[in-house]
């Protein structure tokens, strides 16, 4: 279901809510940046901010605080710039999914990634 939210995710949401499990945005008119207060969301299971306008680069800040990260979808944004290698320190994760956006670079691995169940990456036409 469509909330319709609109403007910025809120700068200080992981302070706000440090033991978040499952955050979805998708499907919002949410735009600007993935505020860095996400990276403190050591309790998140999924993280789902697909089907919005946000438009920044994926910081590589982020991912070694999120141990039980299991699905990422930030696909269909106007996201930019290289895939961080820290999305290869993600040891949980089974669905990645980073598609639509104007992102480079290829897919970084690291002994601890695990098999990743699905991934997707194509680009928007």
């Amino acid at each position: 279901m469509d909330t319709l939210f609109s403007g910025p995710i809120p700068h200080d949401l992981g302070e706000a809510m440090p033991f978040l499990m499952d955050l979805d945005l998708s499907w919002n008119s949410l735009n600007g940046s993935i505020p860095m207060s996400v990276g403190n969301l050591k309790e998140l299971f999924t993280l789902v901010i697909s089907h919005n306008h946000l438009s920044c680069e994926i910081l590589h800040q982020f991912w070694s605080n999120m141990p039980f990260l299991f699905i990422l979808d930030m696909s269909y944004n106007n996201l930019s710039g290289s895939i961080p290698k820290s999305i290869g320190s993600l040891s949980s994760v089974m669905f990645l999914i980073l598609s639509n956006n104007n992102l480079s670079g290829e897919l970084p691995t690291s002994p601890q990634t695990p098999t990743i169940g699905q991934v997707q990456l194509h680009k928007r036409m």
